[in-house]
């Protein structure tokens, strides 16, 4: 799901369009609203963008039955850029993308609960 934000006006001069050190806008007027399966979160939809485009990809290089992290999926070049916080919400992006059936890959269980692990659906 999509919103915009009422409170973000162009005129305003807090609406300065920040960027983190992997070049995503940290700011923007219209967000995602997360469920990971858990919580709900939002994030900047164009964050969400990113991460989507960053697994979609990498899933063509996907082995059926190998188990991926987001990490794995998102690639270390783009990983390294996230902050800790950064990852942990890219983590959740996918996961959500997961539950709302938005990639093919379903859930796979390990002996921890994080990171979660993902693997292609076969067809």
């Amino acid at each position: 799901m999509i919103y915009d934000n009422p409170n973000n006006r162009e005129d305003s001069s807090t609406d300065i369009a920040e960027v983190n050190s992997a070049g995503v806008h940290t700011s923007s007027t219209s967000y995602v609203i997360l469920y990971d399966g858990e919580t709900f979160y939002t994030v900047p939809a164009v964050y969400y963008d990113t991460v989507r485009h960053q697994v979609n990809e990498f899933i063509p290089a996907m082995i059926p039955g190998e188990k991926y992290t987001a990490e794995m999926m998102c690639g270390d070049a783009f990983w390294k850029l996230l902050s800790a916080g950064e990852q942990k919400m890219a983590g959740r992006c996918v996961a959500s993308m997961v539950v709302n059936r938005l990639l093919p890959l379903r859930f796979v269980q390990t002996k921890h609960e994080y990171p979660k692990h993902y693997e292609l659906i076969q067809h």
